[in-house]
């Protein structure tokens, strides 16, 4: 299994001299979902900016098969890492079909314009996301669930093998919530590196290949879900109020405590 990316020594500081990230190291392989995991504040959506070149670290290197990722062009990073927000800051008023075509910006000749293939590409995207049926509709129309698959569907139309992507559950209810990771875990399986950051302890454990605990910009533990997701790291980290049990090869974490 040939490693797509990778994360050396990453340090990123703020002009404060505050550290988001201190020493982060990481690989992800082809056909691996990693779930990077933490508190609010630990550095996981820094990370995965770091990851996707959208965002310069103070210190160490992201690579994407053995070559530094700050050092391709921007259009050629587009081709190699696609990037899924936790959120659009605004919401364009196009079509569904033309937002997702709009994922294959890195690969349309701006002469020729879209090609029969991009189109194709736009097509299998929209049906491995369970979207096909919004193609025609306008993005400001849908709900937040809908949105989410579209946003992915943009991504998987980029052609990249690495997605990168920020909390894609965040204000979903819970059965957009399981599609949601559904779909990311097949996107993987498809031979796809996939990176996401989540709060979803339970959801997570279920997808992911790996996972990674990060607290205060520094990987706490990585490994197989059911050897990070240790009930005393957990508590130690989010605190007592946690009810952790062994499921289904899983692990099922929520919070848990008398309230009043």
């Amino acid at each position: 299994m040939t490693t797509r990316l990778e994360a050396r020594a990453l340090e990123l500081a703020y002009p404060s001299g505050a550290r988001a990230l201190a020493g982060v190291n990481l690989k992800v392989a082809a056909g691996e979902l990693l779930s990077i995991v933490g508190p609010n504040g630990a550095g996981k959506s820094t990370l995965l900016r770091c990851l996707a070149g959208l965002l310069a670290p103070t210190a160490g290197a992201v690579e994407i098969d053995g070559a530094p990722l700050g050092a391709l062009r921007p259009l050629e990073r587009a081709r190699r890492v696609a990037f899924v927000p936790q959120f659009l800051p605004a919401v364009p008023d196009v079509l569904v079909e033309d937002f997702v075509l709009g994922g294959r910006y890195a690969h349309i000749d701006r002469w020729r314009g879209p090609t029969r293939a991009d189109y194709e590409a736009v097509e299998r995207a929209l049906s491995a996301c369970g979207a096909a049926e919004l193609r025609e509709r306008l993005l400001t129309e849908l709900s937040g669930g809908q949105r989410q698959r579209v946003l992915l569907a943009r991504a998987a139309a980029q052609s990249a093998p690495v997605i990168v992507v920020d909390e894609p559950t965040a204000a979903l209810d819970p059965a957009h919530q399981v599609a949601v990771f559904a779909l990311l875990a097949s996107l993987a399986r498809e031979g796809r590196c996939v990176v996401l950051a989540t709060h979803e302890l339970s959801l997570a454990s279920r997808a992911s290949d790996t996972i990674a605990l990060l607290v205060c910009g520094q990987v706490r533990a990585v490994g197989a879900p059911l050897e990070v997701l240790q009930p005393r790291l957990l508590r130690e980290v989010y605190g007592p109020d946690l009810l952790i049990e062994a499921r289904d090869g899983g692990v099922l974490v929520a919070p848990w405590a008398r309230l009043g």
